[in-house]
């Protein structure tokens, strides 16, 4: 890659007119992709930041800048706000149904609150600067508890279109009995994936992915499974040495009495697959 030029940037923030959220998001991309030269003004409480950029080239990163671990209960709102901007913008079924951002997000941090506590559940870290970039959240299934979105009846609480968000996602999952095998009797659930894309070509997600089944296998589970709604997920299962057991075609999903689904919008996605891998 060719450098075009190379310039220096300075920013000056009052850390009393942004919230400590925003600073640290925004020192965080900045130290990622630049390089950068921080000095403090207690004074006049101004952040003066030195930034020294490339334009046209891109992070290069090792292996060994990225650490995988079990999530904390402090990590909660960044994991939120990962999987809200990298995630649920980017859920298909969602796009189909027209569903806002702000609204599905309603269900997903209900459902985040136990699936961040799975033993199983693991998010990765980006040392320099301890950002999480990337997370694979799970549920543990039993027979007693066999469903990862929860029973219908506790769906009324959202809008009509989150609803039939959950409604979609359990008749997914509704279309194998993995229990059907009496020898299994603990099940892990890919529950929701997601990978910042400044971060992608780094193999983030398989290794998510292989953390996560070796952490399955010391909890004594036999079998994962997920659901896989797009085609970028669907690829990258398969390649995973996933086998897929059941397909839901979108065009033909009925729900309701109706076809909920606007498939045209939906980038090329036209069907939803259950896969299963025993460990």
């Amino acid at each position: 890659m060719y450098i075009k030029s190379e310039f220096t940037c300075w920013f000056y923030i009052d850390i009393y007119l942004v919230s400590e959220w925003f600073f640290k998001k925004f020192l965080s991309y900045l130290k990622t992709n630049y390089s950068i030269s921080v000095i403090f003004q207690n004074k006049s409480a101004l952040v003066f930041l030195k930034v020294k950029m490339t334009e046209g080239t891109k992070a290069s990163f090792k292996p060994e800048d990225f650490e995988l671990r079990s999530l904390q209960g402090k990590d909660y709102t960044e994991i939120l706000e990962l999987f809200r901007e990298h995630f649920l913008p980017r859920e298909q079924i969602s796009i189909g149904l027209e569903l806002p951002v702000e609204e599905h997000v309603l269900s997903f941090q209900d459902h985040l609150k136990t699936w961040r506590e799975c033993e199983a559940s693991v998010c990765a870290v980006y040392v320099p600067t301890q950002e999480i970039v990337g997370a694979l959240l799970t549920k543990l299934l039993t027979r007693n508890d066999p469903e990862t979105f929860g029973k219908e009846e506790n769906f009324s609480k959202y809008s009509s279109k989150l609803q039939m968000l959950l409604k979609i996602l359990n008749h997914i999952e509704s279309t194998v009995n993995i229990f059907e095998d009496e020898k299994l009797e603990k099940v892990l659930e890919l529950a929701a994936i997601t990978v910042n894309p400044k971060f992608s070509g780094q193999r983030i997600v398989y290794r998510l992915i292989e953390e996560t089944e070796k952490r399955a296998r010391q909890m004594g589970c036999q079998l994962i499974t997920t659901q896989a709604a797009n085609i970028i997920s669907q690829h990258v299962f398969v390649k995973a040495g996933y086998e897929t057991i059941s397909e839901v075609d979108y065009e033909t999903l009925e729900l309701d009495g109706k076809r909920p689904l606007k498939v045209s919008n939906m980038n090329g996605t036209t069907k939803a697959i259950v896969v299963k891998k025993y460990l």
